[in-house]
């Protein structure tokens, strides 16, 4: 995209009436708008990948420790899941990944 400078190089005194002044400050400020938000889209399109892979791990982690459980409930080799204890610790990583990666709920 061309600057509003480069379009009036070959007509400078043009760029100085009034009217294009005006058009090109609210062309600017459109300018700087639309990079605020591509910044602010770019910033919830992360955070929301973030998110993805945070359900993703807890999802994997609930289906082994069920898992675990149902194997040590039918083979007896081990003691079953203490699933208070898994609790507080899920709360814990899931505290630890959010702070990690700047997201705050």
């Amino acid at each position: 995209m061309r600057t509003p400078h480069q379009i009036f190089q070959n007509d400078p005194e043009l760029e100085k009436h009034p009217a294009v002044q005006e058009l090109i400050a609210q062309f600017e400020d459109t300018r700087d708008a639309l990079v605020d938000a591509e910044q602010h889209i770019e910033q919830k399109f992360t955070r929301l990948k973030h998110m993805e892979e945070l359900v993703g791990q807890i999802r994997a982690g609930i289906r082994d420790e069920l898992k675990k459980d149902e194997e040590a409930e039918r083979f007896r080799e081990t003691e079953r899941i203490d699933f208070k204890e898994a609790i507080i610790n899920l709360e814990r990583y899931i505290s630890d990944y959010l702070r990690d990666y700047n997201i705050w709920m």
